[in-house]
């Protein structure tokens, strides 16, 4: 953590009031600063030194209150840096030395890290334990071997576990059960590449005039029909946009319907219910949810799969269905179909 020196007298119990407050706090820090927490850190242990007294109210409520607005205001004044925490301890002899201090921290910071990953991964199971101990009844609490495995081990490491865990939870915990919800009645489904491999079209194709060989890309270019439609039509439905507004959320730090991120850390939680890995590559993201798209067009069109160009999927249906709008967890998808050839 930098540290800064000031040119007047340090209040050192006010100093270690806020630096407590702080830790007490730093999960609000991640919520409204992302990834610039420990700088919106620092910048509130500055501001609250020179600007917090008696009239202020509420020590943690201050704090609270800085972590939402720290960054937007930049309070702090013109600073040189040194190390100023253990220079003035030491000169002032008010506090003894503070490696014991840097290393609680450091031990704290590791214990915040690996609860974060652990909610993060396992965010259901996380959510039944800490509700189980705030209601403090875990008589009928039921989690998986791999994550009670896992929360014995921490438990081992760091005496604060379950101190760290109470925190994280009431931070988060509405942003927690909204990110798993699951509609029941939502007709939005994850990927099924097993499914999309057995519709695709057999009989009809979609050629391109200029290779002769099957066209990668309608859109661009021009195709003609090898096989007979029967009683069929090829139809082509719009998709960057809605795919688009997916990966704009997968893009965007923070908190949202797809994307929740603690730190350093985030997973992804694809619209169909797929759940990622910590930090995953999110271009395979973009793919996952690209192949969601298609699956649920399948499913909605009764169709077989023709192709996928640079702004249109095309299918070989049947009838011409008309696809319903779509609302998951507060995001509205639609999609338009369009006769190509009958």
């Amino acid at each position: 953590m930098r540290s800064f020196a000031f040119g007047k007298d340090l209040d050192t119990i006010l100093l270690f009031d806020i630096y407590n407050s702080i830790q007490c706090s730093r999960y609000y820090f991640y919520k409204y600063c992302g990834v610039k927490a420990e700088e919106a850190m620092q910048l509130t242990l500055l501001h609250a030194l020179t600007h917090y007294d008696a009239s202020s109210g509420d020590m943690g409520a201050y704090v609270r209150s800085l972590a939402r607005t720290i960054l937007k205001d930049r309070y702090a004044n013109t600073v040189t840096p040194v190390d100023f925490i253990e220079n003035t301890t030491m000169e002032t002899g008010k506090i003894g030395s503070v490696e014991d201090e840097v290393l609680e921290y450091l031990v704290e910071e590791d214990c915040y890290t690996e609860v974060s990953k652990l909610a993060l991964t396992c965010m259901s199971q996380f959510v039944v334990m800490c509700d189980a101990l705030e209601r403090k009844d875990v008589s009928t609490l039921y989690v998986p071997d791999y994550f009670a495995t896992e929360c014995l081990s921490l438990q081992g490491r760091y005496d604060s576990f379950f101190v760290v865990c109470h925190e994280l939870y009431n931070t988060y915990k509405d942003d927690f059960l909204k990110f798993i919800e699951t509609d029941k009645e939502c007709e939005w489904g994850e990927a099924n590449f097993t499914f999309i491999n057995s519709q695709k079209s057999d009989r009809v194709k979609l050629i391109s005039r200029v290779t002769g060989q099957l066209s990668k890309d309608p859109d661009l270019e021009d195709c003609y029909v090898k096989g007979n439609l029967g009683n069929k039509c090829i139809v082509s439905i719009p998709y960057v946009s809605q795919l688009n507004k997916m990966c704009n959320m997968i893009d965007e730090e923070g908190i949202n319907a797809m994307r929740f991120t603690i730190g350093d850390e985030y997973v992804i939680r694809t619209l169909g219910g797929s759940t990622s890995v910590l930090s995953p590559s999110l271009f395979n993201e973009y793919d996952l949810c690209e192949a969601e798209i298609l699956t649920n067009l399948l499913r909605f069109t009764g169709g077989r799969f023709l192709c996928k160009g640079s702004r249109n999927m095309y299918f070989l249906v049947q009838k011409l269905h008309k696809i319903p709008v779509i609302n998951v967890r507060g995001v509205t998808l639609t999609f338009d179909v369009k006769v190509e050839l009958e």
